[in-house]
């Protein structure tokens, strides 16, 4: 088996068709499995696992919950699904997004096997805003470059997007550091792992777009965000000590780069906590002045009639913050 491929699925059934779909149309000259993982839902996603499971039996391998494990901080990944994985390489895609291209495997089985020396291999995607319905390229100007670690620090908008991963297996398997922990609070699993892979040796981004990213799906990561202001910026002060452990861990080679993340995080964790007054003085003075004067205005207006903001954010978006 060369590559092992998981699936994170969800309530999961309006997209789930495209994901697998995705997944058995890959043209490979080796082998490949992908293991997807119902956790306990509640629409349709089981049975449609289950008839491509039936459909496809030497690629799809099915791991069924009856309860849900995320809610009870179980580590899917390693728990359910590493043990069972015998590829030399590790894929990705959860089951709200999806390959567009039949050929993402074997380009990037070919340049991890051409070229030893680096860890793992990513590329373009399309995103897709579920609100509005406007796609675009994550990275419209982008050539075949190395994915460096401070492009990481700053978020998958600067880095790639978790669909696009290709990772040696090894790198699954080392003992992670205690900022994966931290990371997990705020329930973020892919900004860990890119610090960690750019932090064990190289990785290359390949300028083919190949999968679509989904942004603000039903029960997606991104929705709950959208959908509550006191969970973001717990996520946000979340990534700040992360950050912060990241350097200890890392002996301050990248001080100042990870100082200026961190800052910027927790200057988003003030926002989302509507604490506007702490935005206008140092250390965050700076960040918030360096924003376009319409934004300062929307704080403006934020700080001074926030029970009208709020309301026009429920009839708008239907928040409940």
């Amino acid at each position: 088996m060369k590559v092992s491929v998981y699936c994170l699925v969800y309530n999961h059934e309006k997209y789930l068709k495209t994901a697998l779909q995705g997944f058995v149309s890959q043209k490979t000259n080796f082998d490949y499995e992908v293991f997807v993982h119902d956790d306990a839902s509640t629409d349709g996603s089981k049975l449609i696992v289950e008839e491509y499971a039936w459909q496809y039996p030497q690629i799809i391998k099915p791991i069924y919950q009856q309860e849900n494990q995320y809610s009870k901080g179980v580590s899917i990944f390693t728990t359910f699904i590493l043990p069972k994985m015998s590829g030399e390489y590790v894929a990705v895609c959860e089951g709200d997004d999806c390959w567009t291209d039949s050929l993402k495997l074997q380009r990037q089985v070919d340049f991890l096997d051409g070229h030893p020396d680096y860890v793992a291999c990513v590329h373009n995607t399309m995103k897709k805003d579920m609100r509005t319905n406007r796609e675009s390229e994550m990275f419209e100007e982008w050539q075949d470059k190395d994915i460096l670690f401070a492009d990481v620090i700053r978020g998958h908008e600067y880095s790639y997007h978790l669909s696009s991963l290709m990772y040696r297996i090894q790198y699954a398997y080392q003992k992670k550091p205690h900022f994966f922990d931290t990371a997990k609070k705020a329930g973020v699993g892919d900004l860990p792992l890119a610090i960690f892979l750019t932090l064990s040796g190289k990785v290359r981004f390949l300028n083919y777009n190949m999968s679509l990213y989904r942004i603000g799906t039903e029960h997606s990561w991104t929705k709950r965000l959208l959908l509550d202001m006191n969970q973001t910026a717990y996520m946000c002060e979340c990534l700040a000590d992360m950050l912060d452990e990241v350097n200890c861990y890392t002996e301050h080679r990248y001080d100042k780069a990870l100082k200026t993340e961190i800052l910027k995080r927790r200057y988003d964790a003030l926002f989302f906590s509507e604490k506007y007054e702490k935005l206008y003085n140092k250390p965050y003075r700076s960040i918030f002045y360096s924003n376009p004067f319409s934004y300062r205005i929307k704080i403006y207006i934020k700080q001074n009639f926030n029970g009208l903001y709020h309301y026009y954010r429920k009839i708008v978006y239907g928040r409940k913050n």
